[in-house]
């Protein structure tokens, strides 16, 4: 075997070699380091991974959801947590912000814990849970409220169901529907 020889070059050229080597280098580095930016996603805000349906080396589609599936990642934050509670729209009247309401995790009623207030979402929406019992209306409208809780050292989960119990409002007395007496 002969031994691998140099290319011989002239002066110009070596100067060029001495300039462009590091040059060179440099733009391979910013080129990985630009490909490893494109390639890693990164939260838009800060939270807690809640559910990952995508794993290293599976395709992954571009818009999930456009096909009607479920998304890739499920992100959210988990201090406090947050109840989303749906109130009959017949009921809605008698809910005020400043009313007490406790949440019970469902099927343990001993486990249990104040909530506060957070907001209502201001638009009346349909039903989205149904029971099927046969007395439900499958029409029913509903408020949602938002409600927020500390999870403290409650063995509760985001995503579980809870029963919320809200103090109301005294219903509403209807008017008379007959006529005021004539005199």
């Amino acid at each position: 075997m002969r031994p691998r020889q140099q290319p011989v070059l002239d002066p110009g050229e070596e100067r060029l070699s001495k300039w462009l080597k590091p040059r060179y280098k440099l733009s391979c580095r910013r080129r990985k380091q630009y490909a490893g930016r494109r390639l890693t996603v990164c939260a838009p805000v800060g939270g807690q991974v809640l559910q990952l349906k995508v794993h290293l080396g599976e395709f992954a589609p571009v818009a999930p959801q456009a096909s009607g599936q479920p998304p890739l990642i499920l992100l959210g934050s988990v201090t406090p947590l947050h109840v989303r509670v749906d109130v009959d729209e017949n009921d809605a009247s008698r809910v005020r912000p400043a009313a007490s309401a406790t949440a019970y995790l469902r099927g343990n009623r001993q486990v249990n814990t104040p909530l506060k207030f957070v907001r209502f979402e201001p638009y009346v929406v349909p039903k989205k849970s149904l029971t099927g019992d046969t007395t439900e209306r499958v029409d029913t409208r509903v408020l949602q409220v938002i409600y927020s809780f500390d999870r403290n050292n409650l063995p509760i989960f985001v995503g579980q169901q809870m029963d919320v119990f809200i103090e109301a409002a005294p219903q509403p007395v209807p008017a008379s529907t007959n006529p005021p007496p004539h005199s």
